[in-house]
């Protein structure tokens, strides 16, 4: 893959910011329209827990951003609105293993960030503690973990709609 040019570093960083406000937007809605009225959100109680809430976070985020970015970059990508990258899905092992489809490719992201991303989130808050969480910073929790979560899978959904098109074809 050819280093990252400058019209990519900020294609990608608006991408990662839009990105950003977007899931702190999404995350703090569902958490208030899911847990308004308990007091206490507990890491562990089935589907009304912190733990199980992380799982249709991960999954539904990662499957929608991968599921819109795409298409869109494709898009920018055919009218030379974004900046073509010399590199196409057979140059990197990720883009050969994952669907050109939207959706499939969505599907795809989306169950191996919920399989890793999950289980460490989890862990991480049991060890520092977090047996359980008042409502108001376990919306805040949402908040930045849906921020967090676009900045780790943007790049990766980028890369992949980048190489989906090469750049003598997206140039066109």
């Amino acid at each position: 893959m050819a280093p990252l040019s400058a019209a990519h570093r900020r294609y990608f960083a608006i991408e990662i910011a839009i990105g950003m406000v977007l899931n702190a937007v999404i995350s703090a809605a569902f958490a208030w329209g899911i847990f308004r009225g308990v007091a206490h959100v507990p890491l562990w109680a089935g589907t009304r827990g912190m733990a199980f809430d992380l799982v249709p976070t991960v999954f539904m985020i990662t499957l929608m951003m991968t599921i819109a970015l795409t298409l869109i970059t494709r898009a920018r990508l055919r009218r030379g609105a974004a900046p073509a990258l010399a590199w196409s899905r057979d140059s990197h092992v990720l883009l050969r293993l994952l669907p050109r489809n939207a959706v499939g490719r969505g599907l795809c992201l989306a169950a191996g960030a919920t399989t890793v991303l999950v289980p460490l989130s989890v862990a991480c808050l049991a060890g520092a503690g977090f047996q359980t969480m008042a409502f108001g910073p376990f919306v805040w929790f949402k908040v930045a973990y849906g921020v967090a979560l676009a900045v780790l899978v943007t790049p990766i959904i980028l890369l992949c709609a980048f190489g989906d098109l090469p750049a003598a074809s997206a140039a066109r």
